[in-house]
């Protein structure tokens, strides 16, 4: 709530509750490109940048969701490829190391796709473990080169929070002219939890 946070204009005026920008966005799934000022631990007002804060992810800082959706429609009339990453036996890191050890292991995933995105890729958090790369500009022989180095680079990365042992990935490399969406990598025809675990496919 904007009254709560002390939410001003660009002008230093307060934000009234019902006029929050936020939650039109939300309500209206409208662009949101506002500079805020909310208040900080200095007792001091902060700016923010409203749009970043909406389209990124909190955790990993990369895309959200939302963010990608949008990226999306811009991506399809000039580029082809995406990749969808999706980490093997999450639910067994959180069960075993704990969610705190298993939100690392995310931050890892996001660093590692922001090293090897090109200028013109986007790395998205698709939703929970899963990933989403937009490839711009990228054959198909180059994004499964990318995606296969992308794939032995994290299996070979210890992690402190898991006991230096190390995580693997599976990716799916999808032709998103040809789908009405992107399908999560565990998504397969018999709607299992079915694709082989730390491979690149192609569909």
């Amino acid at each position: 709530m904007p009254s709560l946070l002390d939410m001003c204009d660009h002008l230093n005026r307060q934000v009234l509750d019902q006029a929050c920008p936020v939650a039109k966005s939300l309500l209206t799934n409208a662009q949101l490109r506002q500079r805020m000022l909310i208040m900080g631990r200095q007792g001091k007002h902060v700016a923010i940048d409203l749009h970043a804060e909406v389209t990124r992810d909190p955790v990993t800082k990369v895309a959200n969701r939302a963010g990608f959706d949008r990226m999306l429609v811009l991506y399809v009339e000039a580029h082809e490829q995406a990749a969808m990453v999706d980490i093997d036996h999450f639910k067994n890191i959180n069960d075993t190391y704990g969610h705190q050890a298993g939100d690392e292991a995310i931050i890892a995933m996001a660093n590692l796709l922001s090293s090897i995105c090109r200028s013109g890729d986007l790395a998205a958090r698709y939703g929970g473990e899963e990933f989403a790369v937009l490839c711009a500009d990228c054959s198909n022989a180059d994004d499964a080169r990318r995606a296969e180095q992308l794939r032995r680079k994290l299996a070979k990365m210890p992690h402190p929070t898991l006991g230096n042992k190390r995580i693997t990935a599976s990716l799916e490399l999808q032709n998103y002219r040809q789908e009405t969406h992107l399908k999560p990598c565990y998504v397969a025809q018999t709607g299992r939890y079915s694709w082989p675990k730390n491979k690149v496919v192609t569909r």
